[in-house]
């Protein structure tokens, strides 16, 4: 499956990570070009992920029109620039692309949730990744297995019986009724 994982911090990039390891085509975006070179570079998120080792085969880009040919988008940017990344990538999003987002928190301005920013911006409902886990948990392979994700929404709930998400240290849920969290 090819996979745009929106948003190249420690989160994002763990996702990625176990994404790709499971055999899915994994696309990363970022805002500095820079940033995403040193990881080109050196095969390392070292400003979110210090010492971790990012598989090679993960792509990284600055280019937003990049997410044309994404069968999964995973939204998980900050969530005071998520409205604004949204908006950045809503004309170049695939019509029927399934879209998770993994970003905590409320909308800064409107108060709402992650879920309900992206109804509005892109007028569809979105699936809801959310858990307990951490991204340098995530990233680094670990013996145990943590109950972490929960996967909302009707036709995105597949996501959970493909095992997209299932590592050493994730398993996913599917629940028709899931509220993202409102840590930011």
């Amino acid at each position: 499956m090819k996979v745009f994982v929106i948003g190249n911090g420690g989160w994002g990039t763990a996702l990625g990570m176990v994404l790709a390891k499971n055999g899915n085509q994994v696309t990363v975006w970022g805002p500095f070009e820079d940033e995403l070179t040193s990881i080109r570079e050196t095969g390392e998120n070292s400003a979110y992920l210090p010492g971790v080792k990012i598989p090679p085969e993960i792509e990284w880009t600055s280019k937003a029109e990049a997410v044309a040919d994404a069968e999964l988008v995973i939204v998980v940017t900050p969530s005071r620039f998520y409205r604004s990344s949204l908006e950045a990538f809503k004309p170049h999003l695939p019509q029927d692309v399934l879209i998770v987002s993994a970003t905590k928190g409320l909308d800064e301005v409107t108060h709402q949730r992650m879920s309900e920013v992206a109804k509005d911006v892109l007028g569809r409902e979105i699936a809801i990744l959310s858990g307990p886990s951490h991204a340098e948990e995530v990233a680094v392979v670990s013996r145990q297995l943590s109950p972490s994700l929960g996967i909302g929404r009707s036709k995105c709930s597949k996501l959970s019986s493909e095992r997209l998400f299932v590592s050493i240290l994730l398993r996913t849920l599917s629940a028709s009724k899931l509220v993202a969290p409102l840590r930011t």
